[in-house]
């Protein structure tokens, strides 16, 4: 295909000079090459300033910005201010790529005109094995009135069905600059990916998910993610629950805002399920009567309409189905096996055990 679209590669970088090389060969690989790769240096203190600097020595697509450590979101936002291609696409430096994800992002959002391109994931370890993977069938939408993008963000995007993650999408600049938008602190914010995809569908027209498996998502230890788990993040998904909502409000669609509780409902399914198992459907009652935009809900909603949301909320998101084919005498891996099923941070699970008999002649 004709390389007539510049790509933005935003890829910020924070003490990772054991990853960067992998991460850069595989942008610096790309069949498409016809990109600029901004390496946002936030404040790196081990090898990392040193590596971006010697590959903008001997790559003249390379753009290096050195800066005081802010963050993921500040270091992404640094990277958006220099861009100046028609598509952006945000990488994490501790990843790695398939060498034809920009050439296949690109040729789908120009076949098809669209303003977002999806893909899927596969995550490893750090020695390269494969832990599991994220894919589904190829998918293009279009939304044409609220309604249509309210069960689209509440039934598709906010149930994983294409994804949230910033390095899982490829994005129009000028839609970002449109909407004036930019990443929150994710110390402050819970899910900083997914709030800014959350403004960008707000007002995206139309998209394209391709089934392809494109993105290494490599989980080492002491990761965001990791750290996480030891936290107690509910009031970082409270600020993400109103910074939803300012974007909701932002973009005048009135139709979302009078049902933004049910979107509120998704976030608490998602992310703090830990806190619904331990206190209950009451205490999530609790919570958003006491949230400052309370105003907003519906006349006597708790009264009277809440426990029918739930109840109409749990057949509309779906379940992910696991299946565990085991045999003979493994009571003790399949216990293994189970807890650490439970751990996960999507809940929504129907766990079936295969189990055949041990034969004995």
């Amino acid at each position: 295909m004709a390389e007539n679209k510049l790509v933005s590669v935003i890829i910020p970088i924070y003490n990772m000079e054991n990853f960067l090389v992998k991460c850069l060969d595989s942008v610096r690989c790309q069949s498409y090459q016809n990109l600029e790769i901004i390496l946002v240096d936030d404040g790196s203190t081990d090898k990392s300033a040193l590596l971006c600097d010697c590959f903008a020595e001997i790559d003249s697509r390379i753009y290096v910005i050195h800066k005081e450590n802010g963050g993921l979101g500040s270091a992404r936002n640094a990277g958006l201010e220099r861009a100046s291609g028609e598509y952006i696409y945000f990488l994490d430096s501790d990843d790695y790529i398939e060498q034809v994800l920009i050439e296949r992002a690109v040729e789908a959002l120009e076949r098809t005109e669209s303003d977002w391109c999806g893909f899927w994931a596969v995550r490893e370890d750090q020695k390269g094995r494969v832990l599991y993977r994220i894919s589904s069938e190829e998918q293009e939408w279009e939304v044409s009135d609220p309604q249509e993008r309210f069960a689209f963000l509440l039934e598709r995007f906010l149930n994983y069905h294409i994804g949230w993650e910033a390095w899982i999408h490829v994005f129009r600049r000028d839609n970002i600059e449109e909407a004036g938008l930019r990443f929150a602190d994710e110390r402050v914010v819970y899910a900083e990916d997914l709030l800014f995809s959350f403004g960008y569908l707000l007002r995206a027209r139309k998209g394209v998910g391709l089934q392809d498996i494109l993105y290494h998502y490599v989980e080492r230890e002491n990761s965001l993610i990791e750290k996480n788990k030891d936290r107690n993040v509910l009031p970082r998904i409270h600020r993400l629950a109103e910074e939803m909502y300012l974007q909701i409000c932002n973009s005048q669609n009135s139709y979302i805002k009078e049902r933004f509780h049910l979107l509120y409902l998704s976030l608490m399914e998602w992310h703090a399920r830990p806190y619904i198992e331990k206190r209950g459907v009451k205490w999530v009652r609790s919570q958003m009567e006491e949230m400052r935009w309370k105003e907003f809900f519906p006349t006597e909603y708790f009264s009277s309409q809440f426990a029918k949301d739930i109840k109409e909320y749990g057949a509309r998101c779906g379940v992910i189905s696991i299946l565990i084919f085991m045999g003979g005498r493994e009571e003790e891996k399949v216990r293994r096996l189970l807890d650490n099923i439970l751990q996960q941070s999507i809940q929504r699970l129907e766990v079936v055990i295969i189990w055949e008999k041990e034969v004995r002649l």
